[in-house]
């Protein structure tokens, strides 16, 4: 009964880390994990569990199993994080958590297998994991690499985008040809994986495609549009002006001394400067005017015609300039 009541709050842990080192917006790792775990499980329960069952002894038989294969979904869904992060740059403490998680899982499935030299070995490999994750506590204080985590989103190896769906498909056939509750428990799971894994992806790939077609108009310091959305919108604002006859405006701002700020109070200040000018920019605005950051300390402010109604002129004053 304790060792089954390890398995939640190394769930739990697992998942806090995963959610801080995790590479992806998503969960695709832990769903991954998930779906390649829940094929295993099926197998072993088509192949060993369910031909050797003592009869009345289901339910025990299921909770027991239950750890272990929490504890292989957890090490999945962590050396998913160590896949993406690249096995040099991962620390040395989450590779020894995985590893230590495999082995106690290898463990918790030797003791599912019921032999009779089950008990005695189990023993040791669960002594053995217990080593492992101890010198995963010592390395601790290593420092983690978190260029590429969270927030951030790498093209996934190809495989990894194919593989849960095979692994998913196997086992909705498998429950076909053996048609117990047990596998079609497992393949209703399956399914209801899968497709969480596809519209999880669906919603990653909307997510980079809307931040790439961002990135391509705008600055990423300041949130302003870039030299080459000017390039390309200008002749069209002049265009617009040109048909409705309205004036178009174009103030030039530039920030003196602004070097002098870089090197007296840092490069980092100088950033704040420039964010903090673009939203007073911003605020001063109208909805049809548009503001450019050329470069720099260098603005462009275009106030731009409406193509049907006239705008209404606001002030800019309290801009501080």
């Amino acid at each position: 009964a304790a060792f089954m009541a390890l398995s939640a709050p190394t769930a739990i842990a697992v998942l806090v880390i995963y959610r801080r080192l995790r590479p992806e917006r998503g969960w695709q790792g832990v769903l991954d994990g998930a779906i390649a775990v829940l094929a295993l499980a099926a197998a072993t329960w088509a192949l060993l569990i369910s031909a050797e069952r003592p009869m009345g002894r289901d339910l025990l038989y299921l909770l027991i199993g239950v750890p272990p294969f929490l504890d292989l979904l957890c090490a999945v869904a962590l050396a998913w994080v160590i896949g993406r992060h690249g096995m040099r740059s991962a620390p040395g403490w989450l590779r020894a958590i995985v590893a230590g998680l495999l082995v106690q899982s290898a463990a918790g499935l030797i003791v599912l297998s019921a032999s009779g030299w089950a008990p005695g070995i189990s023993r040791v490999i669960f002594m053995a994991a217990a080593v492992i994750l101890g010198f995963a506590a010592v390395r601790r204080h290593e420092t983690t690499n978190r260029a590429g985590a969270a927030g951030l989103h790498d093209a996934p190896p190809a495989w990894s985008e194919r593989l849960p769906y095979v692994l998913g498909s196997a086992v909705v056939m498998v429950s076909v040809a053996r048609p117990d509750i047990e596998m079609r428990l497992a393949a209703a799971l399956a399914a209801a994986l899968m497709t969480i894994r596809a519209i999880s992806a669906v919603a990653v790939r909307q997510g980079l495609i809307g931040e790439r077609d961002r990135l391509l108009i705008a600055d990423p310091l300041t949130g302003a549009y870039n030299r080459r959305f000017l390039a390309d919108q200008a002749p069209r604002f002049l265009a617009r002006a040109q048909r409705s006859g309205e004036p178009l405006s174009v103030v030039a701002l530039d920030l003196d001394r602004f070097k002098h700020v870089n090197d007296v109070l840092g490069h980092d200040v100088g950033d704040r400067l420039l964010i903090e000018v673009a939203r007073v920019a911003a605020e001063a605005l109208r909805t049809s005017d548009v503001l450019v950051r050329l470069g720099g300390d260098e603005y462009s402010w275009w106030s731009v015609p409406r193509r049907r109604a006239r705008a209404r002129r606001r002030s800019p004053s309290g801009c501080g300039w």
